[in-house]
């Protein structure tokens, strides 16, 4: 199948292509509203605290992830990543809530938890990505929304259970380890339909 970029690209256009982007953005967003409530009403509002100072780094694996297009690169660029932030998750704790020990334990464990899903979230951004890329913003939109609002949520209520609040930051990591799984296997079905 070929993906026709040509010819007048017209407001109508540009609104019907833009709506999966919009869709994706638009489940982005609530899911981050929905996790705050989540981890600040289940954890405590230290954990909520820790979780808005680690974020700005997950962002910017998710901008390195959709800037780049080798998987290998993405991989490595990951591992680097969650080396350092394993490395420098005490030195950062301590300078940004270093005023409250608590805090301080929380945040070095959380982001020693959380930022293990470096290694493989560009990988998972990559395949939504490539879907875009395709013209089939529908499996793009569905593997957002499955690993966002599925998997994030459904992890983020059965990890505590099993192992207390750590289970909240392991809860990306198990969401992403499964949304690998679920972008291989689309990559993999989808290679005849767009030859590749």
């Amino acid at each position: 199948m070929e993906i026709a970029l040509h010819g007048h690209y017209g407001y109508r256009r540009l609104v019907v292509s833009s709506i999966p982007s919009i869709l994706m953005m638009l489940v982005g967003s609530i899911y981050s509203v929905v996790d705050g409530l989540f981890v600040s009403n289940f954890v405590g509002t230290s954990a909520f605290a820790a979780l808005n100072i680690i974020w700005p780094a997950v962002m910017l694996v998710g901008a390195l992830g959709l800037l780049r297009h080798s998987v290998v690169l993405l991989l490595a660029l990951g591992s680097l990543m969650t080396l350092v932030s394993e490395l420098s998750a005490g030195p950062a704790a301590r300078l940004f809530v270093g005023y409250d020990s608590e805090l301080t334990a929380l945040t070095k464990d959380a982001i020693r938890l959380y930022m293990l899903s470096f290694f493989i979230s560009g990988i998972n951004l990559f395949v939504s990505a490539w879907f875009t890329g395709l013209g089939n913003g529908k499996v793009s939109a569905a593997v957002a929304f499955i690993r966002n609002l599925v998997l994030e949520l459904g992890f983020v209520f059965l990890l505590p259970l099993l192992l207390g609040p750590r289970g909240i930051w392991l809860a990306v990591d198990a969401a992403d380890i499964c949304c690998l799984g679920l972008g291989v296997t689309l990559i993999l079905a989808y290679r005849k339909r767009y030859g590749y």
